[in-house]
């Protein structure tokens, strides 16, 4: 069985996603929507729904957490509230899914969610790969951070591998088995916030143990961009999202003790070079044990 969790806070596309998911399902799934702070009313009746309701909003980290805890699945997919997803997806998955140990990230498309349907004239789409940005390269924060940005380079380089290593991610969906849930440990909210970061938390814990991030090209997502027509459901302010920027830099980057670790930093970087913005790898992690500390001045 599949659990497919999906937390959603105040979102406009939930009802279309959940229709989604349980419609192009061809397997054995459990889906565990986390109404975070809210209540919506049309969700369909099907036998394998189930609802968590929040009476106040707990934010993303602590719903995903929540649902893992009751579902029962020996995989876990999480999805964002507002996706579209491949015909028979979930076994699609399981197929390419080869090691407890792996992240599979299904390819991305852009979701025009008032049509339903994938938009296949933008060409930043499919979305195959992502990179950590450079981290002390400002991207929309007052702080340094490891970014997932979308590597359209690799995307055309290796257009042939099927399934492949992505170093990170963007975060709206992912697929682990039980194991490999166990084995990362919950969602951290204590020190990456409720929001930020979800992706770099678990593929970089997953990278630096001697497991992988890989993508797969043979099932596919729509994602919704949400822009300003559409806003957020979880919303950054109040996330704790600048010290967890600045946390993650930190602790990555420096090679903070880790738990099993079998990999620095330096070396998945080189695993994977060269990546746009890592001009010089060695002088930027230089820089990092420098310059960068531990926002909350305790031990991680």
């Amino acid at each position: 069985m599949i659990s497919i969790i999906i937390p959603s806070r105040n979102e406009r596309f939930l009802v279309p996603t959940v229709r989604d998911v349980l419609a192009k399902a061809r397997g054995d799934v459990e889906v565990i929507v986390v109404l975070d702070g809210y209540w919506e009313h049309d969700l369909p009746e099907d036998p394998r729904l189930k609802i968590l309701h929040h009476g106040a909003p707990h934010g993303m980290r602590a719903a995903i957490n929540a649902a893992v805890a009751m579902s029962r699945g020996q995989y876990l997919l999480k999805a964002d509230a507002h996706t579209m997803w491949d015909d028979g997806f979930d076994l699609k998955l399981v197929a390419d899914y080869h090691e407890d140990n792996w992240i599979l990230i299904p390819r991305r498309y852009a979701l025009e969610p008032e049509q339903w349907v994938i938009d296949e004239t933008n060409k930043k789409y499919p979305i195959d790969y992502h990179y950590l940005s450079e981290p002390f390269a400002k991207y929309g924060d007052s702080v340094p951070g490891l970014h997932g940005t979308a590597w359209t380079a690799r995307r055309e380089d290796r257009k042939h591998i099927e399934i492949d290593e992505e170093l990170a991610s963007q975060g709206s969906a992912w697929f682990v088995s039980r194991k490999c849930w166990d084995w990362l440990g919950p969602q951290d909210a204590s020190l990456y916030g409720n929001f930020w970061f979800e992706n770099q938390e678990m593929s970089l814990k997953a990278w630096m143990r001697g497991g992988a991030q890989m993508v797969t090209k043979r099932t596919w997502y729509g994602h919704l961009y949400k822009g300003r027509r559409y806003g957020r459901g979880y919303s950054t302010a109040g996330m704790g999202h600048e010290a967890a920027t600045a946390f993650c830099a930190w602790f990555w980057l420096t090679d903070q003790p880790l738990k099993g670790r079998t990999r620095t930093m330096r070396q998945l970087l080189e695993r994977f070079a060269p990546i746009p913005t890592w001009t010089d790898i060695d002088a930027i992690l230089d820089r990092a044990r420098r310059e960068l500390t531990n926002p909350y001045q305790v031990a991680a």
